[in-house]
């Protein structure tokens, strides 16, 4: 375990000269006035040291308060990551990450970064962790990520057929259900937010009809499931849509959450073209610019608590 950490530092340090030797254009953000803002932040409570102002601060709190733009955001991780700064979390999870790139020879060292960061690399239900950002619209529940079973949204809004949604997410999928209808698509929903208790009847007939095993390939357990966060929508009638939801959804705030072409081994579920989530169109469209297929990848490399917490120790020593 030691030799493995070693060789990881040794990768790491000179991965960082390389990229750091390299002639890159500085990020505009800083002479834009974002230390300005931290130092505004700061002088709000000069008394408060200023990674203890920092450390309590949610991603959305920290947009707020030094004025940054969620794709200002991006810019500045991805000026992070071209620095060699994006390693995140080095001494705690060296060796996570080198299993998973041995598991995963095939992804980028960036993406297994970025999955272990969201805790994908551990087997599904055994090392589960109470879901962090509760109602916020980046919140990752999945099968190692749960609400507990008296969580229920506080802005749920009814949208027909005795179903809730997220206020947000209803006002956006009504937005793009009327773009679809003119131009001759009729999609309609299903189900949305689902209750503890509802998932997990719907869970436990699954176990007696088909087995747990069976069960847990095709049905979240309950307080594992995103239609508990009011964020996630069942489409009917999307064959003919499909295309243009893929290409689109994005500028509504929508992402397909269950992808084809192997990511069930990431995400916990095959591929359900019928299962949208809403994660605001900032960071539906940030995945889609960066073509980044998984939420839980985009998760762990943007908005884990690790990554925030790198974000700012990096604006303290700046």
């Amino acid at each position: 375990m030691i030799k493995k950490i070693i060789i990881l530092t040794i990768y790491f340090t000179l991965f960082a000269v390389v990229v750091t030797s390299c002639s890159f254009e500085s990020s505009d953000l800083f002479e834009n006035g974002i230390l300005s803002a931290v130092s505004n932040m700061f002088s709000k409570t000069p008394s408060a040291p200023r990674d203890t102002v920092l450390s309590h601060l949610s991603l959305e709190d920290f947009l707020s308060e030094t004025g940054l733009e969620f794709d200002d955001y991006i810019t500045l991780m991805a000026d992070y990551e071209r620095k060699g700064i994006y390693l995140h979390s080095l001494e705690k999870n060296a060796s996570r990450y080198l299993e998973f790139q041995e598991k995963h020879p095939e992804l980028p060292f960036s993406t297994v970064i970025a999955y272990v960061n969201a805790n994908v690399d551990v087997g599904f239900y055994e090392n589960i962790q109470t879901a962090p950002n509760l109602d916020s619209l980046y919140i990752l529940v999945n099968k190692n990520n749960q609400v507990s079973h008296d969580f229920v949204p506080s802005n749920l809004v009814d949208i027909g057929e005795e179903t809730f949604m997220h206020r947000e997410a209803a006002r956006q999928f009504f937005k793009m259900k009327d773009t679809l209808r003119d131009m001759g698509y009729n999609i309609n929903f299903s189900s949305a937010y689902r209750s503890y208790y509802r998932q997990e009847d719907g869970y436990n007939r699954t176990v007696d009809d088909a087995g747990q095993a069976a069960a847990d390939q095709s049905v979240a357990r309950p307080g594992h499931s995103e239609h508990q966060t009011g964020l996630a929508i069942d489409l009917m009638d999307y064959h003919a849509a499909l295309p243009w939801l893929i290409d689109n959804a994005h500028k509504y705030g929508f992402i397909l959450r269950y992808q084809p072409n192997g990511y069930e081994v990431f995400q916990g579920f095959k591929y359900e073209p019928w299962h949208w989530r809403y994660v605001g169109i900032d960071i539906a469209t940030a995945m889609y610019n960066e073509r980044i297929c998984s939420f839980e990848e985009f998760y762990g490399k943007y908005l884990a608590s690790d990554v925030l917490h790198n974000v700012k120790r990096q604006i303290l020593t700046t």
